[in-house]
């Protein structure tokens, strides 16, 4: 029998070692706003104020972690007041979505994880919606140093406990 090889998107090396950037497709997220549960291809964002998706719970150690999300947004959707929130249950970092964008986006949060735990990223609709879609496409995770190297708020992103 072989040995089982580690999984770049499940495993996660001990806190003392590098770790390569894990990527977290969106096959790997949940949604209510799908019949199945998971993350649809597109999202129609008409509707309340509410989290679209959240997840994958994928343990991450002790350190400093930054989570860069990648989205398309119809104009529609560029207008509105949206965020990713990023960390372990229960300390998360907020960044908001750049407004009046419409395209391609990236939004970046940077975490201090504390404690190793499963962590989630989870996209909030901050106010409610007539129209528009987005698709997401995935997230990169990276532990980028220790909890001590914490940056003061290096892109808008503000630990929320």
């Amino acid at each position: 029998m072989a040995a089982r090889q580690p999984h770049p998107t499940t495993d996660t090396p001990p806190h003392n070692e590098q770790v390569a950037a894990l990527t977290w497709g969106p096959d790997v997220f949940l949604s209510l706003d799908s019949p199945d549960g998971r993350c649809p291809e597109v999202f129609d964002i008409t509707g309340p104020p509410r989290f679209l998706f959240h997840g994958p719970y994928i343990e991450l150690t002790p350190g400093l972690w930054r989570a860069r999300a990648n989205f398309e947004l119809s104009d529609e959707a560029g207008r509105r007041f949206m965020a990713i929130q990023f960390g372990v249950e229960p300390e998360y970092t907020t960044a908001d979505f750049p407004r009046r964008v419409e395209g391609p986006v990236v939004v970046e949060a940077v975490h201090p994880v504390r404690t190793a735990g499963p962590a989630q990223i989870r996209l909030w609709m901050k106010w409610g919606a007539f129209h528009g879609t987005l698709r997401f496409f995935g997230a990169v995770v990276e532990r980028i140093g220790d909890v001590a190297e914490t940056p003061e708020a290096p892109n808008e992103a503000t630990p929320d406990t």
